[in-house]
C-alpha cells in the first residue's frame, strides 16, 4: 500500500515511527513521496534541539550550502530537514577533522567551564574569572573579580543559565545580562535569609567580610551541591553529626530550609555528597575503629528538593565506598574497598533496592568515567569499556595504546579519550563503529558542553578552541 495515498495526517503518523535512514529513502521514491516526508514534524525529531548552526557563524570551507532544484514543481525543503542536512555536514567536518583552531594563552587558569558560547576561566591566582566569547574566533570579553581576595573557590560550576562561586560561605550568583555576566545576587548561605541583605553593593567585600564573619578561608571548610535550581552548602563542625544542611533557591535567592544530616550513633569521619536531576545524595563514612551495633562503615541516605524531605532511600556498606555514581534510573557502588574486583552494584535510584551485581572485565576508573543518557562509559588502564545503563549490559570495550586519564561523550556516537603516551593525547572514537578517527597529540579535554560545532582542548601554555562549522 502506498502511504501517500492515506490521509496526510495518517501519512505523517507513520513517517515520523521510521528511522532516519527509512525517510531519507523515501525522499528517492519520486517528487510525491518526496512532498510527503518534507514536514517539520516529520524531521523534528531527527535533529539535535541544542544546536542552532543556522545562527552560527559557518567558519570552515566548504561552507554549507542550501541545495538547489532544477525542479519548479518540487517544494522548498522544510526547516527542519535543513536542520538535518546542516547537522551532517557538521559531523562530516567532525569525523574528518575539518576545522579551524585557534589558541590562546591558558595562563594560571584551575578550572573551566562552559555557557552557551561562553569560556569560563577560574583564575584563582589572580583572584578572578576571565569570560571568553568562542561562538566564532575566540575573543576575551571580561574579567570579573572574586568578591573576596583569597585564592581559593570552593565552588566554579556553571547551572542552566548562571554561574555559581563559593568562597567560603559566601555563595555568588552571575546571570548573562546584555552579552555581560554580572552578579545577581549574594548570600551568606548558612546566615539567615535578612542577614545577606546587609551585604554592601560594592565588587569587594573583604573588609566587610571579614568584620562580619571572621577570617578566611582557614576558619571552615564546607561542602556545597546544586540540584536543578536548589543550592545546598554544609558548613562543616567540629562534630560532623552536627552538620546542617542550608538549602537554597538560588534563582530567586530564597532560603528554603535548614535540615540536618541523617543521625547515625557511629561517629562521622566524612561527608560526601551527589546526585543526579532530582535527588540529593549524602553518605556518611563513619568511625573505622568504634564499636558500633553494626557493621556499617558507609551510609548513603537521600533528599528530595521538592518535597525538601528524607526519601526511604537508604543504603549501607560494610566496607569504605570509594566512589559513587548517581544517575537518574541507578545508582552504581563498588562491591569492594579497592575497585579491583571489577565487581558492582546496580541499585534503583529511588528505592536503593539491588537491581543487579555486575562484574565488568575491567574496573572503572572513577577520574575517567562519563555518563550520557542512558551510556556509561570508563577508562581502566588501556581500555575504555562503554555499559547500556538500561540493560548494565556491556555494549564493547575499546583498546588504546596509552594510560587513560580521562573519557567524554560528545554524543552517543563520539567519544573522547584522554591520557598520556610520553605527552598528553587525545582520542576521538566513533564507538557504534568501534572506530577510532583520529589522534590529537599533546592536548588534553577541556570539556566544551558535549558540544559538535567547537571542541576545547588545553596544551601545556595555551588553549585550543577547534571551530567545526
Amino acid at each position: 500500500m502506498d502511504p501517500t495515498d492515506l490521509p496526510e495526517e495518517v501519512a505523517e503518523r507513520i513517517f515520523i515511527l521510521l528511522p532516519v535512514e527509512d525517510v531519507l529513502s523515501c525522499c528517492l521514491v519520486n517528487s510525491r513521496w518526496r512532498d510527503s516526508v518534507n514536514k517539520n514534524i516529520i524531521w523534528k525529531r531527527h535533529c539535535n534541539p541544542n544546536l542552532h548552526l543556522e545562527s552560527m557563524p559557518n567558519l570552515v570551507k566548504p561552507a554549507f550550502e542550501v541545495p538547489k532544484s532544477d525542479c519548479e514543481d518540487l517544494s522548498p525543503i522544510c526547516k527542519y530537514r535543513l536542520s538535518y542536512m546542516r547537522e551532517i555536514h557538521l559531523r562530516n567536518n567532525f569525523r574528518h577533522k575539518h576545522c579551524v583552531e585557534y589558541k590562546f594563552s591558558r595562563g594560571h587558569i584551575e578550572k573551566t567551564e562552559f555557557l552557551d558560547k561562553y569560556l569560563l576561566l577560574n583564575d584563582s591566582y589572580r583572584n578572578m574569572f576571565h569570560v571568553w566569547d568562542i561562538h566564532g574566533s575566540p575573543i576575551q570579553i571580561q574579567s570579573v573579580p572574586y568578591l573576596l581576595q583569597q585564592m581559593c573557590t570552593e565552588t566554579f560550576q556553571t547551572i542552566g543559565d548562571c554561574l555559581l562561586i563559593v568562597q567560603c560561605n559566601l555563595l555568588q550568583v552571575y546571570f548573562v545580562v546584555d552579552g555581560m555576566f554580572t552578579l545577581k545576587l549574594c548570600r551568606i548561605f548558612d546566615k539567615e535569609e535578612e542577614f545577606s541583605h546587609t551585604i554592601p553593593a560594592s565588587d569587594m567585600m573583604t573588609s566587610w567580610y571579614t568584620s562580619n564573619i571572621g577570617l578566611y578561608p582557614c576558619d571552615f571548610t564546607s561542602i556545597n551541591e546544586t540540584v536543578g535550581k536548589y543550592f545546598i552548602g554544609i558548613v562543616e563542625p567540629f562534630r560532623l553529626k552536627e552538620s546542617v544542611m542550608h538549602i537554597w533557591d538560588f534563582e530567586s535567592g530564597k532560603k528554603l530550609k535548614e535540615d540536618r544530616i541523617p543521625g547515625v550513633e557511629e561517629s562521622i569521619e566524612n561527608i560526601c555528597c551527589g546526585k543526579n536531576s532530582e535527588y540529593l545524595y549524602i553518605a556518611l563514612y563513619l568511625h573505622m575503629f568504634e564499636q558500633s551495633s553494626s557493621d556499617a562503615r558507609c551510609k548513603i541516605f537521600c533528599y528530595n528538593l521538592k518535597t525538601l524531605q528524607y526519601t526511604q532511600f537508604y543504603v549501607e556498606s560494610n566496607h569504605s565506598i570509594p566512589f559513587m555514581l548517581f544517575e537518574e534510573k541507578v545508582v552504581i557502588l563498588p562491591c569492594d574497598q579497592w575497585e579491583n574486583s571489577g565487581s558492582y552494584l546496580f541499585l534503583d535510584s529511588k528505592t536503593g533496592k539491588k537491581i543487579v551485581e555486575k562484574k565488568f572485565d575491567y574496573p572503572m576508573n572513577p577520574k575517567a568515567l562519563d555518563v550520557y543518557k542512558s551510556q556509561l562509559v570508563f577508562g581502566s588502564s588501556h581500555t575504555v569499556t562503554v555499559v547500556d545503563l538500561d540493560s548494565q549490559e556491556e555494549i564493547t570495550v575499546l583498546p588504546v595504546d596509552f594510560e587513560v586519564m580521562e573519557v567524554y561523550l560528545l554524543d552517543s556516537d563520539i567519544l573522547l579519550v584522554g591520557g598520556v603516551d610520553y605527552h598528553f593525547v587525545v582520542e576521538v572514537w566513533d564507538i557504534k563503529r568501534h572506530y577510532r578517527l583520529y589522534t590529537l597529540k599533546e592536548k588534553a579535554i577541556l570539556l566544551s558542553g558535549r558540544s559538535l560545532p567547537r571542541l576545547c582542548l588545553q596544551g601545556m601554555y595555551n588553549i585550543h578552541v577547534l571551530q567545526f562549522w
